[in-house]
């Protein structure tokens, strides 16, 4: 996990557009995020703001009543600056970063209180600073009781 010593404001904005067959929903959505340091422990240090959008398409298929699909594959690019959220103090920017992700998740309901999946994800993340790029395949599988 990690671990920060940051306080931040986020705001986030989301815009969905849905549309519903009877066994099947599409969904495509658009997210602005911006993230502002408020304090820092570390006054020497300069904490740093974003800003990304990311646009999402999803897609969902019941193949009984109790079996669902889910499909998505989603864009982001962020952008960010050091500093510490106070005017004047701004320095370099910390690069640019674009990520691609693609994921399918397949849920069944085992009883009425017993949900199981599993889902395969991918990540791609191109970043412009040096040595930040990444890709990332995970495989997860989870159970879920109600009460």
């Amino acid at each position: 996990l990690g671990l920060s010593d940051a306080l931040y404001r986020m705001r986030v904005g989301t815009v969905s557009l849905r549309h519903h067959w009877p066994r099947d929903v599409l969904t495509l959505s658009g997210t602005w995020q911006s993230q502002d340091p408020v304090t820092s422990a570390n006054s020497t240090v300069s904490v740093p703001s974003s800003i990304g959008t990311y646009a999402t398409l999803s897609w969902g298929h019941d193949f009984s009543p109790r079996t669902t699909g889910v499909a998505s594959a989603q864009y982001g690019h962020v952008y960010g600056q050091f500093g510490y959220g106070q005017p004047g103090v701004v320095q370099a920017s910390q690069g640019d970063s674009d990520t691609y992700a693609l994921s399918a998740t397949l849920m069944h309901e085992l009883n009425d209180k017993l949900t199981g999946s599993i889902q395969v994800a991918w990540t791609n993340n191109v970043s412009s600073v040096a040595n930040q790029s990444y890709t990332q395949g995970v495989i997860r599988a989870s159970l879920r009781r109600t009460f």
